[in-house]
């Protein structure tokens, strides 16, 4: 489904996350020292307008960058942050209340 789901502790639906992905640290590090890379990604259009068939959510994910695409865990801490991990893109996203 490409998404991760919140509910409360009445099991009332709170909202859905579907990825907001930036560049990491570890990325921004990777990029300033490769010219090439770095000058591709600023060329790249990394949210394209697409025309999905049938609104496959998994399409979309596969072809938009901050999208998750093959989310499978979450962790929640003792400071509230939540901590999405996904297959096909082999990162963490984190989310912080109010952020």
């Amino acid at each position: 489904n490409e998404r991760v789901q919140v509910f409360g502790p009445d099991g009332d639906f709170i909202t859905k996350l579907r990825g907001t992905a930036t560049v990491s640290r570890w990325a921004q590090d990777f990029l300033s020292t490769n010219a090439e890379e770095a000058d591709a990604r600023a060329k790249a259009n990394l949210e394209p307008d697409l025309e999905l068939f049938g609104g496959d959510p998994h399409e979309e994910s596969a072809h938009t960058e901050k999208y998750f695409w093959g989310p499978v865990s979450v962790k929640l801490d003792a400071e509230g942050k939540i901590y999405v991990t996904e297959s096909n893109r082999h990162r963490i996203q984190i989310y912080e209340r109010g952020a």
